[in-house]
Order: C-alpha cells, then sequence, then structure tokens
C-alpha cells in the first residue's frame, strides 16, 4: 500500500507543468502554473487515504494556507459530501476536499487527480478567486474512474 510521500516523491519524477512542495509538517503544496489555485495534500492516519482540499477566502482575495483541521476548527465550518467531492463552508472561507483511495492510484494518475481537482475547484468558485487563469477544458476521458474516489 502506497503512502501519500511516497506517492508524491514518484511524482515529482514526471513533467509536469506546477509546482509541488513539502510544507511541514506532513503537509504538501500542489499549484498548476496555469491557474490560481493552492492544492494542499495532507497525510492520513489511514495509510491508504490523504485529503486533498483547497480553502478560498470568501472576501475573493483567493487561496488561503492553512491546515485543513484549523479550518474547519477555528470556524466552526460544516461539510458536505457529493459523491467523493466534500465542501465545508464557514464564515470566512470555502473548503474543497476529498479523500481519495490511494491504493488505486500510482504516481502518473496521482498528479491528475491533482490537477483534476485545481481545475474543479477553479471552476466551482470564479467569484473567490482573485486572479484566475484561462485553461484549457479537459476532455471527459481525463478523469478518474468513479471507484478511485
Amino acid at each position: 500500500m502506497p503512502k501519500v510521500s511516497t506517492l508524491i516523491q514518484d511524482a515529482m519524477r514526471y513533467p509536469f507543468d506546477g509546482f509541488l512542495s513539502f510544507c511541514p509538517p506532513e503537509r504538501w503544496v500542489f499549484q498548476p502554473f496555469h491557474l490560481s489555485v493552492l492544492v494542499q495534500i495532507e497525510e492520513s492516519v489511514q495509510f491508504d487515504k490523504c485529503i486533498i482540499f483547497s480553502s478560498l477566502a470568501r472576501d475573493g482575495s483567493g487561496p488561503l494556507m492553512t491546515s485543513f483541521l484549523t479550518t474547519l476548527l477555528i470556524e466552526g465550518a460544516y461539510g458536505t459530501s457529493m459523491n467523493g467531492l466534500s465542501v465545508a463552508s464557514g464564515q470566512l472561507s470555502v473548503s474543497y476536499f476529498l479523500r481519495p483511495n490511494l491504493e488505486m492510484l500510482d504516481a502518473e494518475h496521482f498528479l491528475q487527480l491533482l490537477f483534476n481537482f485545481a481545475e474543479l475547484v477553479h471552476w466551482s468558485s470564479p467569484d473567490l478567486l482573485s486572479n484566475s487563469s484561462p485553461l484549457m477544458p479537459m476532455q471527459e476521458d481525463e478523469w478518474l474512474p468513479p471507484q478511485i474516489l
């Protein structure tokens, strides 16, 4: 069973148009070059899971760089789930998150999942992103199959 840190190390061997970096403790940050969305990845206690999330300020100032749990606790936010993708909405921010099954992913598909998630957040909250960039629409066959989420 791969751990998220192993998947990320393997993913960094692939060429991709984005930024992926470790942010202690046990968190990684991913940003595609063509989007203003910041995607964060946190390890889970479960070996085969992680939390992929993006938090956006409601005032339109863009992405927030904070721990997912901190955001939920400080704001007393609540979450709703939509077939793998979940949304936690608070007074100051909106967070999108999912918990993929890492057993089903290799490094290449993990990178694709990060790009897909970033695009989904970008298109779901254009009013919350201050510096939106144009991007090319994805083909339907580029999305990951539902059993991975």
